[in-house]
């Protein structure tokens, strides 16, 4: 069972904060800036990260399994080696996000457009969850003719 952390920081303005290891399931960011923010090694399980300024950001080896990430800006935002099972994208802004060995089984890419994520590939496509409205990078020329 998922502890969830009471923590409200809806629409805080705190870029270049430190979340390294940090556990804070559960924790409510929706709206917040978490530009340039380290948050290697962190637990996000079930955060509420809608609307989120995730730019620069560094989540390398973090748990965020069931974060809503809807609409969230994710500009140069690093995800690689993170958990992302589960958890929401609908509407998320992906400029050069880096999903290199991220785990994404059952991940909300509907109509989400990954033409510029980078680390991609056809195996965590095809475990997340998309649509016809899903656009892909592309070097991943496999989805692209499925």
């Amino acid at each position: 069972m998922i502890r969830r952390n009471p923590l409200n920081l809806e629409g805080a303005g705190i870029p270049e904060s430190d979340w390294d290891k940090a556990e804070l399931n559960g924790v409510r960011f929706a709206g917040a800036n978490l530009s340039r923010a380290n948050a290697r090694d962190a637990k996000f399980t079930h955060a509420d990260m809608r609307h989120t300024i995730l730019d620069g950001a560094d989540f390398r080896g973090s748990l965020l399994d069931y974060a809503n990430l809807t609409g969230a800006r994710m500009v140069d935002t690093n995800l690689s080696y993170t958990n992302l099972n589960g958890a929401v994208f609908k509407g998320a802004n992906l400029i050069r996000t880096n999903f290199t060995m991220a785990q994404m089984i059952g991940t909300n890419l509907e109509g989400v457009d990954l033409s510029n994520a980078v680390g991609l590939t056809v195996d965590q496509i095809r475990s997340a969850r998309i649509d016809a409205a899903t656009t892909f990078p592309a070097y991943l020329p496999e989805i692209h003719a499925a």
